[in-house]
Order: C-alpha cells, then sequence, then structure tokens
C-alpha cells in the first residue's frame, strides 16, 4: 500500500469516526478518489481539488456542529419547560400546605377555646359540688348535734353510722313520699306535709318507726318511749336527715 493509500485510509477512518453524517462520508470519499488517482483529468490540480474537499468537509462539520447545538437547544428547551413545570407543581403544593398549616392552626385556637370553655364548665361544676357537699356536710352536723342533744351524748361522740342511718332512713321516706321504687326518686315538686312530732298517724312518722330493721337504729324508738321532748328531738334529727338526703338523691 502506497503513502497515498495509507494517507487515505486513514482519512477515511477518522471521518467515520467522527461523524455519521452523510454530508462528511460523502467528503471524505471524494479525498479518497483523488489520493488514489481515480481521477483521471490531470489537468486538474490535485491540491486544488483535496482544498476543495477539505472545505466541503469542515463546512459538513460546521453543519453537523450546528445541528448538535440546536439539538442541545431544543433540549434545553424541553428541560426549561419541565423546569417550569416543576416549579408551577411545586409552588402549588407550597400554597396548599399553607393553606392547610391556617386551617390546623384555626382548628388549634378553635380547640384552646373549646378547652378554655370546657375548663370554666368544670371549674362550674366543682364549685356546684363543693357547695352540695358543704351543704350535705352541714346536714350531717345538724343530724350528729340532735342526736347528740336527744341522747345525752357529745357531739363528738356521735358516730358516723348512727349519722348515715338517719341519712338514709330520709331517703327510704322519700321514695314512698314519691311512690317510686327507684333508688334515686325523689319528692321534687311535691311539698312536705304539715305535722307536728308526736302525730303517730303521720306517713313521715309511721315510715320512721317503720325502720325497725336497721340494728344502729332500734335504741331510737327505744328512747322515744313517751318522752315528747326526746321524740321531738329525735324528730328534728330526722328532719335533718331527710334534708341530707335531698341534698344527695343519688347517695347510697
Amino acid at each position: 500500500m502506497t503513502e497515498d493509500q495509507v494517507v487515505s485510509e486513514s482519512i477515511v477512518q477518522s471521518g467515520q469516526k467522527a461523524h455519521d453524517n452523510l454530508a462528511v462520508q460523502m467528503a471524505v470519499e471524494r479525498i479518497a478518489v483523488i489520493f488514489n488517482g481515480a481521477i483521471g483529468d490531470m489537468n486538474l490540480d490535485w491540491r486544488d481539488a483535496l482544498s476543495s474537499v477539505l472545505a466541503d468537509y469542515e463546512t459538513a462539520l460546521l453543519t453537523e456542529k450546528e445541528r448538535e447545538l440546536e439539538s442541545m437547544d431544543r433540549g434545553n428547551d424541553r428541560h426549561l419547560v419541565r423546569l417550569r413545570e416543576l416549579e408551577d407543581s411545586i409552588n402549588t403544593k407550597l400554597k396548599r400546605a399553607c393553606a392547610r398549616a391556617e386551617q390546623a392552626e384555626a382548628l388549634v385556637e378553635e380547640l384552646r377555646d373549646e378547652k378554655a370553655s370546657a375548663l370554666i364548665a368544670v371549674g362550674d361544676l366543682e364549685r356546684v359540688a363543693e357547695q352540695a357537699e358543704a351543704a350535705v356536710a352541714q346536714a350531717r352536723d345538724g343530724i350528729r348535734f340532735q342526736l347528740g342533744y336527744s341522747t345525752a351524748t357529745p357531739f363528738k361522740n356521735v358516730s358516723d353510722t348512727e349519722v348515715e342511718v338517719v341519712v338514709g332512713l330520709g331517703k327510704e321516706v322519700r321514695r314512698a313520699l314519691s311512690g317510686s321504687t327507684d333508688e334515686t326518686a325523689g319528692v321534687k315538686g311535691r311539698a312536705m306535709p304539715e305535722m307536728t312530732p308526736v302525730d303517730k298517724s303521720s306517713a313521715l312518722w309511721q315510715q320512721w318507726i317503720i325502720y325497725r330493721g336497721t340494728a344502729e337504729y332500734a335504741y331510737m324508738r327505744e328512747w322515744a318511749g313517751d318522752n315528747q321532748h326526746v321524740k321531738g328531738s329525735l324528730w328534728a334529727a330526722f328532719m335533718a336527715g331527710f334534708k341530707a338526703g335531698e341534698e344527695r338523691p343519688d347517695a347510697d
């Protein structure tokens, strides 16, 4: 293989490796033809022909480069469009997230207001409960005093059991007056019947005497006997127990 052929083959290979563009391949092939002496017209200066072919080759390379740049620009444009779409999507999601955060914050404030209202309501209930407990305690103190006075027992020596017996008796009578077997039934809206402590025919007195099944209360009936003073004091204790039961109708 001659030197010209080697150069021609090298140019062909380089051109094929450089680009697959058809114009480039044609230019390289024209160079190869000139070097191989395929052109029979010896009047044609091969250097001029080579310059012309190289100019065509350069033009082809520039054209291909421009196409690549245009393709890259179009690709960049597509990327830019995609980036804008992503940016718009992110902004939309951010706006939604901000709106949800504002809604959540408003809900938290609403819950705080409801909690504050609930705490106020609980405070009111606690005050009512304290007042009720105070009223019950006061009524029980009255019962304790009356029992102590009736039996000549020091106030502090009257047992809690004795007081609770009288309270329980009051609840029994309230249920009897209401005509209900419900444990929590009371006599709301019904007037207390008028009576005197010695009126043994009264319904309340009979209910009191009937309550003879409780051993802790048995001695009260023994004390009463014919002593009207003791009987009156016991009646006062019973009425205090009735009132205490009325303060706590749901108590056992």
